[in-house]
């Protein structure tokens, strides 16, 4: 056996080069205690743990059944920073939707996001003691109590409604305020560039 071969061979690595067409091929295996979730299992506990902040339990459940969005309260299990979709767009430096994201989802770190109101704003989900040390000025951390319209987990394309511009990756994953603070500072920089260029 070559050593190529022999490297490719070790539990957990795949070979160099693919099998030949119609090759008996060897499953890839976890590691012994390593847990696997589906997506569909990860987006109903992201969803578990969003309803503890309905303020109705059964109509939250019910607008997302009905695949519309629903009002969650910040305070308890999260709050979110309110940054305006022109910002957002400038730090992005483009109109393009599926750019735009992509660049919310690195510059946060993967942290959560919500586009709504017809992309005019955008809130980015951060810990529920965000809100008494938030100092920007350019973008509103939302005070405890405060209703946000939440889409379903799920929705991660714009469709006219409210939507996971950067969705959840799991429970209780939420932006680290620094982070969203860094972002806030440079989008609202590069907003006011391209004013002054208008």
């Amino acid at each position: 056996m070559s050593e190529r071969t022999q490297r490719g061979s070790k539990s957990g690595e795949l070979p160099e080069h693919p099998p030949p067409v119609g090759a008996v091929v060897p499953v890839w295996t976890p590691e012994p205690g390593t847990l696997l979730t589906t997506g569909a299992e990860r987006d109903l506990a992201i969803t578990h743990w969003l309803l503890g902040a309905a303020p109705d339990l059964r109509q939250s459940r019910w607008e997302w059944a009905q695949d519309s969005q629903t009002f969650l309260r910040c305070g308890a299990l999260f709050t979110a920073v309110r940054i305006p979709g022109v910002m957002v767009r400038a730090a992005a430096g483009t109109q393009d939707l599926g750019v735009v994201d992509r660049v919310l989802v690195e510059a946060l770190g993967g942290g959560p996001v919500i586009a709504t109101y017809g992309l005019s704003l955008y809130y980015a989900l951060v810990p529920s003691t965000t809100a008494r040390r938030w100092q920007e000025l350019s973008a509103e951390c939302l005070a405890n109590r405060t209703l946000l319209a939440v889409p379903p987990v799920g929705r991660n394309t714009y469709d006219g409604d409210a939507y996971w511009a950067a969705p959840m990756e799991g429970p209780a994953e939420l932006c680290v305020p620094e982070t969203v603070k860094r972002f806030v500072r440079y989008a609202l920089l590069r907003w006011q560039d391209s004013e002054i260029l208008r």
